[in-house]
């Protein structure tokens, strides 16, 4: 069963699945940032497992800024 959870400040689960998909996998030395103090997360949950994740902030007065989007390899193509 498939859950969100959002929050503002980075949890465990987004902080893990980032360091996996974009410092394990993709060879960044450090992925965090002050953003990620001023942004909302988000964590997509199948089960207890975090499969998906991303953040939001402000970028305007009408637009919000997504990014730092990550899925975990095995769960990509899915349409998650």
């Amino acid at each position: 069963m498939l859950r969100f959870e959002m929050s503002v400040t980075l949890p465990p689960a987004a902080q893990a699945l980032r360091q996996e998909v974009f410092m394990e996998e993709q060879g960044f030395s450090y992925e965090f940032d002050e953003t990620d103090n001023a942004a909302l997360h988000l964590v997509l949950f199948d089960g207890g497992e975090a499969v998906a994740c991303c953040r939001m902030f402000p970028d305007g007065p009408d637009s919000w800024h997504i990014g730092r989007v990550a899925v975990k390899k095995d769960r990509r193509g899915q349409r998650l």
